[in-house]
């Protein structure tokens, strides 16, 4: 008898334990990103840059008639953090051509496009106006087009890249 007692009291511990580390995690922390998860990310002034995980290349442009394209595999841990933000902002939800309002009409400022393929859905968002404007949804888009640019600009092979010998306006 003492022992049935001892095993469900045990059990009843392990079923609470997995029942609190279950229900304590969030939807975001136990989103998987999908096996088709890949994206196309054009950034910068007039599009410097471009990570394309469809055919894993990275390209810069050195000058206005040079780009260095090269093979580059962004690790799937850096491709789920981009996939969750996506998702917990909502960004399949933004227009196709994003063009918030601004206060300021700046020139030079840098211009964004990526397509983003999941779950069988493919999403693109083309941002070239108005880039600096302090919307709530621009500033949203703007912070996750950065966390991307960094989580690039944090590997070695693009980190080694020459510097551009383009001017901006």
């Amino acid at each position: 008898m003492k022992k049935n007692f001892k095993n469900n009291y045990i059990l009843i511990i392990i079923i609470h334990i997995f029942a609190y580390s279950f229900f304590s995690c969030s939807d975001y922390d136990r989103l998987s990103m999908p096996k088709d998860f890949d994206i196309d990310f054009i950034y910068g002034y007039r599009g410097e840059y471009e990570v394309n995980t469809f055919n894993n290349t990275f390209k810069k442009a050195l000058s206005w008639e040079k780009d260095t394209v090269f093979y580059f595999n962004l690790s799937n841990s850096k491709k789920e953090l981009i996939y969750k933000q996506f998702v917990k902002h909502k960004f399949s939800e933004f227009s196709e051509i994003f063009e918030p309002e601004s206060k300021n009409q700046k020139t030079g400022m840098p211009t964004y496009f990526i397509k983003i393929r999941y779950n069988g859905n493919t999403k693109k968002i083309t941002w070239g106006n108005n880039t600096d404007s302090d919307e709530k949804k621009a500033k949203k888009l703007r912070n996750w087009f950065n966390f991307i640019i960094h989580l690039l600009e944090e590997e070695d092979a693009i980190k080694n890249l020459p510097d551009g010998e383009r001017a901006h306006l």
